[in-house]
């Protein structure tokens, strides 16, 4: 009577040992990913403070820089700094020009200059104070001194009349000057802002992987 039984009896041990053993595997996995996640927790958490400081040291940064861009560009659009610009080249082309004049500084400089050696030449051809022959070595000297000065005054005229020439013609083409001195000015703000830029994509880098330390710290 009890032998039909039997294989039922024997598919239901069958049925709990299966269920038993998925169950036991199902707990060791378990028990596993806990363990991992105790030693990764502690690692993350610590490690978001440090993230966290670097991440303020990068936006103080930040925040520097986009005040310097904003100072420097604000200066170079402000149409009185590119007035006062403008008055500063031509105060200095003026004075220049008067300096170098024919009756200006320069050509004053060179003719006191000249006037010395003359000066001490004529002294000493009436100093008694040296022997003949001291005296002809020292106006020898000097004479040498002389034509030495009378190259250097010849040198220093040719360049302050070229001087001369070329702030004539800086003074015709102060507009186009002008222009131009907007360009190299323009050239340096894209520069600025692409750098600002670079600086604002590195900032969202480091800010994205401080969120991310964040969350696998919070799971």
């Amino acid at each position: 009577m009890t032998s039909p039984r039997a294989p039922k009896t024997a598919r239901q041990f069958i049925g709990i040992c299966l269920v038993a053993a998925f169950c036991a595997a199902a707990s060791l996995s378990s028990s596993a990913a806990l363990a991992q996640n105790t030693q990764d927790g502690p690692k993350a958490v610590e490690a978001v403070p440090q993230e966290l400081q670097k991440l303020m040291k990068e936006l103080n940064a930040l925040t520097k820089s986009i005040d310097d861009a904003a100072k420097v560009i604000g200066g170079m659009t402000d149409p009185k700094g590119a007035a006062k610009k403008t008055e500063e080249l031509r105060g200095l082309v003026g004075k220049l020009l008067d300096q170098a004049a024919d009756n200006g500084t320069i050509s004053q400089l060179a003719s006191t200059a000249s006037s010395y050696i003359d000066k001490q030449m004529q002294g000493l051809a009436q100093d008694t104070r040296f022997t003949t022959d001291e005296r002809q070595m020292l106006l020898s000297r000097w004479e040498a001194k002389k034509r030495q000065m009378q190259a250097a005054v010849s040198d220093i005229q040719s360049a302050r009349k070229e001087l001369v020439g070329l702030l004539g013609m800086l003074q015709s083409r102060e507009d186009l000057l002008g222009e131009l001195a907007k360009l190299a000015e323009a050239e340096t703000m894209i520069k600025i802002v692409r750098d600002l830029a670079t600086k604002l994509r590195d900032s969202s880098a480091l800010l994205n992987a401080v969120l991310g330390s964040m969350k696998g710290a919070g799971s």
